[in-house]
């Protein structure tokens, strides 16, 4: 299937969804029933979330809060985290004994 200048070659039931610099493009068979139900589901789907405002300004918050957080927390998130050995739990008497006599 040919589209100004994009080639896509289709084989029997599938689709594609080309994402570009001019836009969103959806390439399907001509013939809706040679495509499978999951196929069209899917493109069908991705249409409608794209078409969905509260999806795309949600999205977006969700990027700016990310960014908020990042910015926070400066440099320091690409430092590992430091972590130290809290014992209890299944820490035993044997286990403290051990500890002891390593001393």
């Amino acid at each position: 299937m040919t589209d100004e200048g994009i080639q896509i070659d289709l084989e029997p039931g599938e689709g594609a969804i080309v994402f570009g610099e001019d836009g969103i493009k959806l390439f399907a068979p001509t013939i809706l029933e040679d495509m499978p139900f999951e196929v069209r589901d899917t493109m069908e789907f991705v249409t409608f979330a794209l078409l969905k405002t509260d999806w795309i300004i949600e999205y977006y918050e969700h990027l700016s809060t990310a960014d908020a957080l990042l910015d926070l927390m400066g440099n320091k998130h690409t430092e590992p985290p430091q972590l130290r050995l809290i014992k209890g739990g299944l820490y035993g008497e044997s286990d403290k004994e051990e500890d002891e006599n390593e001393s």
